[in-house]
């Protein structure tokens, strides 16, 4: 951590030597070691503290559903170079009338043992509950760079997942057999 960027990622090469600094923090890395995908931990610790990183408060605390890239998620493709996925990338398809005064975050990035496509979760919780652990959360999975987007699970209650193998996903859930 250092003043100019104060959540990154240092890569040391072994045989050289060699230092890099990434402007941005990872959150796992694909089985090639040239990809990763990361989000914004200033988020998740204001949502969930303790899953982020503490001593940089979220710089859209206030905005529940922002559409910047800090709420979103970064691939590397290679590592110097990002694209964004956003939270208005997501449909609203929650089992809930209106999400309009709900808290939005990413978490739970992996990616799948061939790494051709990365899985996360969408949650967010109505302002007044912040904290009370009660949340929405659904399940995408998406390309590297954030393209073919595809909902996994929408029922609202998913967690504790991993990949099987590249191509099935088990999961904690309620089941939601009609998307």
């Amino acid at each position: 951590m250092t003043a100019k960027r104060p959540f990154c990622l240092t890569h040391k090469e072994c045989e050289t030597g060699k230092i890099r600094t990434i402007g941005f923090p990872i959150y796992t890395v694909f089985p090639d070691g040239r990809h990763a995908v990361s989000t914004d931990f200033r988020r998740i610790q204001d949502m969930r503290p303790g899953y982020g990183y503490p001593g940089i408060p979220d710089p859209n605390r206030e905005i529940l559903s922002p559409p910047t890239a800090a709420s979103g998620m970064l691939t590397s493709k290679p590592v110097n170079q990002t694209h964004h996925l956003h939270l208005p990338d997501c449909p609203n398809s929650f089992d809930v009338e209106n999400t309009a005064n709900f808290k939005h975050w990413f978490n739970h990035l992996l990616v799948n043992p061939d790494g051709i496509r990365f899985i996360f979760l969408h949650r967010c919780i109505e302002k007044e509950k912040q904290g009370s652990g009660f949340k929405y959360t659904r399940m995408f999975t998406a390309n590297p760079d954030g393209s073919d987007l595809r909902p996994v699970n929408s029922s609202g209650k998913i967690s504790h997942f991993n990949w099987r193998d590249s191509s099935h996903i088990i999961s904690f859930c309620k089941t939601d057999f009609n998307q």
